[in-house]
């Protein structure tokens, strides 16, 4: 974030409801409310935390004398004129004893430097009491946060005594640091670590053997599926050209190696970016802000330098991060000092950000991603039943009272999982309706697209009940799937009963090999059946059928009650529709996505990070800070925290052993 030309010279001062008008320069100074009243702040341009104890001069003389990217901006502005009176006046001055003692009225000017009885620190001092200030306020704030000690006690008189017994620099945050800016700083910095942990572990583990007598095979088999078509589309191996030429008909060659070398590219652009100290608290300053997505909870697990590494299921919302950052990266990139400190690795990220197809780019990649994402998401719907989940209607917090009141929790209606056969025929219908509305595609990426959807339904076809399950839908009965395809997903459901016997199931484990044989002839005559009956059910478009397709009466439910015709076929159908908790020792679906990452650290089939942002966990509501006597002059009030706040506060406490292990480990 920058400060505009008509910001700095506006002179105008900012009356408050009572007393005198506050200072202009507060507003250039800070993005705090009501600095005037706090005992320090945070600059706005450099992030260094100023003692300025209520004083606008302090203010004034931290930007005009040790604020370097603020004396960078005015440095810019050509015409003195435009430049606010206060700065020409400390800038041209130089700051002496004898210039200081010389009058009661430029020591007025100069209180702050006259009270500490010594010049202000140089450069490095200065830099060194904010990289202590900075630790100092979060480590304090975490005390706060993890013990419930009330905020207002942070202004007490004897703790800031002591506190400044071993630090005489340091300045306390105060109850409003503690509720606004800390607490979003603890939170951001917490939910990066629990990102960080997540990918960790995710590399670490096994994923899921995908078997067919698994509840979880159909959702692990198509998130395997999809995680390959990104693979395919952005870093296409010389093993699978080889293998799309001697496919007949041949597969076309992939035509999306310039988006390839883009995808890389960027991840070379963040990777920079974080792992830049001068640039990555640029960009966390500015993102806090503008309340951007943090790009830093796409960072590598470890300090990997000159890469990012990344999972190709978190490809999406990496881009969807990049794109929400992309005019503050631009911004960044363009600045008249970026390419000149270190030409050599930043010239081709100048060259690769300013580029006129970078945004064109950009956007082709999250039109490929979307409805991959969207099949992904739907597989991920099917893994358990719902359940309701309590809700706040409202959290109350009394600024005044020693304990909040509970929030009223409802238990929130969620509709039933949908079945696997969405997700399927999502990549047999709505995937190459969305590519072919991309007018963008030429007709050689519009084949090549398909091809790989095609190779993904068959590989899902023939691995899992995912195909089975599309064709017993009574909404879709096989829709849009290829003849290999239909003959793939029929003879999966033929052997069902031959699969349970092998896996040992109760519903077959008793049976002989001719009474196996005749449960096949009978399912494969009953789907006959239900494939007619049903056929012609949806050619009618009947009441049945509406209700079907609005979701008034699950696949579930209508094989409970309308698959009594089909006894043997009912049994089957039950198996693959009933909703199912998740099946522990089958593993966790996102794992079984990530098994086709490569495990080479040098292979560009990394994960950028999570899916997501890790969400909330489902914590009480922390008890709020309780108001508190305080030693000293100010009010006792504790301030009152919204439900977001809260919902942070439940996360930092929550989660707050994670800072220490890092700190431990690093």
């Amino acid at each position: 974030m920058s400060v505009s030309e008509g910001d700095v010279k506006s002179g105008a001062s900012t009356h408050g409801a009572k007393g005198r008008p506050r200072a202009d320069v507060w507003e250039i100074f800070t993005t705090a409310e009501h600095p005037q009243r706090l005992a320090a702040c945070e600059c706005r341009h450099c992030g260094a935390v100023v003692a300025h104890r209520k004083k606008s001069e302090r203010a004034k003389t931290h930007l005009a004398r040790w604020c370097e990217p603020f004396r960078a901006l005015m440095a810019a502005v050509v015409d003195p004129a435009l430049r606010p009176d206060w700065y020409n006046d400390l800038y041209a001055r130089p700051l002496t004893r004898t210039r200081r003692a010389s009058s009661a009225s430029r020591a007025a000017g100069a209180n702050a430097d006259a009270n500490a009885g010594e010049k202000p620190p140089p450069a490095k001092r200065a830099r060194a009491s904010a990289k202590i200030q900075q630790p100092l306020a979060e480590h304090l704030a975490m005390y706060f946060y993890v013990t419930n000690t009330p905020f207002a006690l942070a202004e007490d008189a004897f703790l800031a005594r002591a506190i400044r017994t071993a630090a005489p620099r340091a300045a306390l945050p105060d109850r409003h640091a503690l509720g606004g800016a800390l607490l979003d700083r603890c939170f951001e910095k917490l939910q990066a670590l629990v990102a960080r942990e997540a990918a960790r572990k995710e590399e670490e583990e096994t994923a899921a053997a995908t078997g067919g007598g698994s509840a979880n095979a159909g959702v692990n088999s198509v998130l395997h599926a999809c995680v390959r078509v990104i693979e395919e589309i952005f870093a296409p191996t010389d093993a699978a050209a080889a293998a799309a030429a001697t496919t007949a008909p041949p597969v076309p060659a992939n035509p999306f190696l310039a988006l390839a070398d883009f995808v890389r590219d960027c991840s070379g652009v963040v990777a920079h970016f974080i792992e830049d100290p001068e640039l990555h608290g640029r960009l966390e300053r500015e993102q806090r802000l503008l309340r951007l997505e943090p790009l830093a909870r796409f960072a590598p697990p470890g300090k990997r330098p000159g890469r990012v590494a990344w999972r190709w299921a978190a490809l999406k919302p990496f881009l969807d991060a990049l794109k929400s950052n992309e005019e503050l990266v631009y911004e960044l990139v363009t600045a008249t000092d970026f390419v000149g400190t270190r030409p050599k690795l930043r010239q081709p990220i100048h060259r690769l950000v300013t580029s006129p197809s970078f945004f064109d780019d950009l956007d082709k990649s999250l039109q490929l991603l979307g409805p991959i994402h969207e099949a992904m998401a739907l597989a991920r719907a099917t893994e358990s039943a719902p359940v309701p989940v309590p809700v706040p209607v409202s959290v109350p917090v009394a600024p005044t009272s020693s304990q909040p009141a509970s929030p009223s929790t409802v238990s929130a209606p969620l509709p039933p999982p949908p079945p696997i056969s969405s997700a399927y025929h999502h990549l047999c219908v709505t995937m190459p309706a969305a590519y072919d509305k991309l007018a963008w595609l030429s007709s050689a990426e519009r084949a090549s697209l398909l091809t790989l959807v095609s190779s993904a339904r068959l590989e899902v076809a023939s691995a899992s009940d995912a195909g089975a399950a599309y064709v017993l839908d009574p909404r879709y009965l096989g829709v849009g799937m290829a003849s290999d395809e239909r003959d793939c997903a029929e003879d999966h459901l033929f052997d069902y009963f031959h699969r349970a016997a092998s896996n040992g199931s109760s519903c077959a484990s008793a049976s002989s090999p001719d009474a196996l044989e005749q449960k096949k002839e009978a399912l494969y005559q009953e789907y006959t059946g239900f494939v007619i009956k049903s056929n012609s059910v949806k050619a009618q478009g009947g009441f049945r059928y509406q209700m079907l397709v609005k979701g008034s009466k699950t696949v579930h439910q209508y094989w409970l009650t309308d698959g009594q015709h089909f006894p043997v076929l009912q049994q089957v159908a039950l198996a693959l529709f009933t909703p199912h908790e998740p099946d522990e020792s089958s593993g966790d679906a996102d794992n079984a996505a990530d098994a086709t990452d490569t495990s080479d650290s040098s292979s560009s089939s990394r994960a950028i990070g999570q899916d997501s942002a890790p969400p909330l966990p489902a914590l009480p509501t922390p008890s709020a800070p309780s108001a508190a006597p305080v030693t000293g002059n100010s009010s006792s009030a504790e301030p009152a925290l919204t439900s977001e706040q809260l919902q942070k506060l439940a996360f930092v406490q929550a989660h707050a052993a994670l800072l220490l292990r890092d700190e431990h480990s690093a």
